[in-house]
């Protein structure tokens, strides 16, 4: 199977999902006479571990029972072995050979469509959204982000106004932000001023506002509409980091 979600940096999953397995074959080959301290610290470090490994299943994996990491869960008997393997170090396995082939998966059934990860999202969008997402409510996970972009063009601009009339005043000619960084001329700059001024207006007038007046959890958005909304903030918090107060 193709991986549910693209990672980052596969290289990195699989180091860790690599030491995790070895770290429950150690303790599940460990001799009985064992020093105790080293037991205890493989056992640290394999729950230390666990919910990163259990991030990156959910990533990779939809059909794989997280639950399944829980250790000493014997399940079957190599021939050439004189103790038996956990479920934990067949899952792990399981998740090597996902990362491992993925690549070449890709090749054998072609380009496949872009994929939409809250993964790549800013880090605003994110943290705000995050309590809600995994409640599955997702209209108040995106209210939240809004806010939160709205929190952040007042301490930049030093105001409280809000809404559509915040995005105007934070883009005005006079008096508000300026995106730094942009590269062309000055009609450049300006259109690029104005494109994000608008932007800004539009995610208050198409995401704010309904949410505050017209949806509900019972008929609000679905998932993936979510997802779409925080992608409009994600882009209108990228170009909030790049401004800063005009000095005209």
């Amino acid at each position: 199977m193709t991986m549910d979600r693209k990672l980052q940096d596969p290289s990195e999953a699989l180091k860790a999902i690599k030491e995790f397995k070895q770290l429950n074959v150690d303790a599940e080959t460990a001799d009985e006479t064992q020093n105790e301290t080293a037991k205890g610290t493989l056992s640290t470090q394999i729950t230390q571990m666990k919910p990163l490994i259990q991030g990156i299943m959910r990533q990779i994996d939809s059909e794989t029972d997280i639950s399944s990491l829980d250790p000493y869960t014997r399940i079957f008997y190599p021939s050439d072995r004189s103790y038996f393997y956990s479920d934990v170090v067949r899952q792990c396995d399981r998740l090597i050979g996902i990362i491992e082939n993925d690549s070449r998966l890709q090749q054998i059934i072609g380009s496949q469509e872009p994929f939409l990860s809250s993964s790549g999202l800013a880090t605003d969008v994110t943290e705000a959204a995050a309590s809600y997402w995994g409640d599955r409510h997702y209209t108040e996970a995106v209210r939240q982000s809004y806010l939160k972009l709205e929190r952040k063009a007042q301490q930049k601009l030093g105001t409280e106004v809000d809404g559509s009339n915040l995005w105007e005043q934070c883009f005005a000619k006079a008096g508000g932000l300026k995106i730094s960084g942009i590269k062309g001329n000055s009609k450049t700059k300006d259109s690029v001023q104005q494109g994000v001024k608008r932007l800004a207006q539009s995610a208050s007038l198409l995401i704010r506002n309904p949410i505050s007046h017209t949806l509900t959890e019972e008929n609000g958005m679905s998932e993936e509409e979510a997802l779409e909304n925080l992608a409009i903030l994600s882009c209108l918090s990228r170009w909030l980091d790049k401004c800063s107060r005009s000095k005209d």
